[in-house]
Formats: C-alpha cells, structure tokens, sequence
C-alpha cells in the first residue's frame, strides 16, 4: 500500500483535490504511457483498499480502470467490480443526461471481451427504463452504437420474452438506424409484455426522430413565429439524445442563438421529466417486485 500510504500521510488541500475531482483520462494515459510499471502497481493497490479509502478514490479508481482496460482488460475488470458501486465522495454527471461518471468511464473502456462482458451486464442488470436508457445514452457518448445494436440483436433472438422485450428498449432509447427502424416499425399489440415493449420503445424512439425534425426547424426559422412554434412542439418531447444529433454550426444570424441559452435549460428541465417517468417502468410496465429482478438459481 506504498502510493496511497504516502498520499494519505501527504495529503493538502492542494492534491486533496483528487478526492472529489475527476482527473480525467488524458492524465491516467499519460501516467500509463509514462510509466506502465507504477500504473500498473496503483491499478493493484486500488484493490486491496479498504472501504473508507475506496470511497475516497472512487472516480480516480474508475479512471484507471478505463486506461488499464485495453493493457490490463482482466485487472481493469475487478477494479471497476469493486469501484462501479461505490458512490464516492461527489456523484459526477454529464451533460442534460446526468450520465454518471461510472457509465461513461466502463463505456470508454477498450473494446475487448472482459469491457464488453461488463456493459452487457449492466444493460441486462438494469432495473427500470431509466437505468436501461442512461445505459444507452453513455454507450451513445462512447461511440458504442455498433454494440448496443449487437447486443439488441442478441436478445431478439433469444427465446426467452423478457430478453426480447430489453432488445427493444434499447433500440427504442438509441439513435434512429435502419436496424431499429424495421424492428419498431412492428405493429405493437396491447397485451402482454412483448406488446407493452414494443409499444414504449417505439413511444420514445419516434419523440427521437420528430424532436429532430422539430430541431431542424428551429435552426432554420426565419422569425420569432416560426421558432416559437417550433420549439413548443421540440420541447414536449426531447431527450437527451439531442446531445448525440449531429448538429451543424447555427449561422451568426440565427434566430435560435438569442433563444438557444433558455432551450438548452428546458432541455435539462425536461430531461429530469422523462427520468421520474421511467423510474416507474421497465419494458414499458411497472416496475415488478425486486423479487422478480433477482437472478434466478435453479436447483437440479
């Protein structure tokens, strides 16, 4: 425990801040590039922590999981087993999606199967919709469509209905693809769980794809009129998805640039809306007793 020994015993105001700051990946890959060996003992070290430590190091810890994961990807994977649930002493989020820290930082990770072995548990352990699209949005932000769209792809094949219905979910709370696209297009049934998915995916991609038709028109107004009108109808129905669009540059004599500060605080108002809704619901119904979302152990 020699690194963090000296830094408890050295501890300032001034290098305290890596308690509650977030240090960024540019720095561990540079300690990393650097200095493998020392970054290699740390990544160890930060296992054997006890729980007051662990808590103090939380977004350091996950930080050198992600440079770790394409060098140490089995190392890296028990590091964030033991740091994605520790709640530290600040909780970080980014952007009108309020993604946390942990989300972006396993989602950011290398691409290899020990990383993607933990995203697909995250996406299968997510409890409420909200859970399932914060999942989304931060593999969104990571540049990691193609393995939402494998991993859809996978549970729409699966035998099992419950597996079926959080495929779709997921295309529901991505970006519009020709993929998704042919699945939601699917006329949604009004019984059962495989209706009531179908149904709430297609709900929240479609508010997607019209909020951007919406946001184009915005952009493109040509008076006040025709902005208001606009942003009503855009601000009934967006999400945080909007921070994955591939906007253009607005032009210096936009109208939206004298609106733009107050549609972004909106956005942010209306993103905390959705969350309290999907809080109440998975797949598309209530939430089901933590009972039923406990992984099942059959005897033989």
């Amino acid at each position: 425990m020699g690194v963090f020994r000296s830094f408890d015993q050295s501890l300032t105001r001034e290098n305290a801040r890596i308690i509650v700051e977030d240090v960024g990946s540019a720095a561990i890959s540079a300690l990393i590039d650097t200095a493998p060996d020392i970054a290699l003992s740390v990544g160890k070290e930060l296992l054997g922590l006890d729980r007051k430590k662990a808590y103090r190091l939380t977004h350091f810890a996950l930080r050198v999981a992600q440079g770790l994961s394409g060098t140490e990807p089995t190392l890296a994977k028990k590091i964030f087993d033991r740091f994605a649930k520790e709640q530290g002493v600040v909780t970080y989020i980014m952007g009108a999606s309020s993604v946390s820290l942990t989300a972006l930082t396993i989602w950011q990770a290398a691409d290899n199967f020990e990383m993607d072995a933990i995203r697909t548990q995250r996406l299968d352990a997510a409890k409420t919709d909200h859970q399932i699209a914060q999942e989304v949005i931060a593999a969104l932000q990571s540049g990691k469509s193609a393995f939402l769209e494998a991993y859809a792809r996978s549970k729409l094949q699966s035998p099992v209905p419950a597996d079926n219905a959080r495929g779709m979910m997921v295309l529901g709370f991505g970006l519009q693809t020709p993929f998704a696209d042919e699945i939601l297009s699917r006329t949604a049934s009004e019984e059962g769980l495989l209706g009531k998915a179908l149904k709430a995916a297609k709900y929240a991609y479609e508010r997607n794809v019209w909020a951007k038709d919406w946001y184009d028109e915005m952009t493109e107004a040509t008076s006040p009129e025709e902005f208001w009108r606009a942003s009503v109808l855009f601000l009934k129905i967006v999400d945080s998805r909007c921070d994955m669009w591939d906007r253009s540059e607005l032009p210096a004599d936009s109208i939206m640039k004298a609106f733009e500060p107050g549609v972004m605080d909106e956005i942010k108002r209306r993103s905390g809306a959705w969350k309290t809704h999907r809080e109440k619901t998975l797949c598309g119904d209530n939430v089901p007793s933590e009972v039923f979302l406990r992984p099942q152990h059959h005897r033989r």
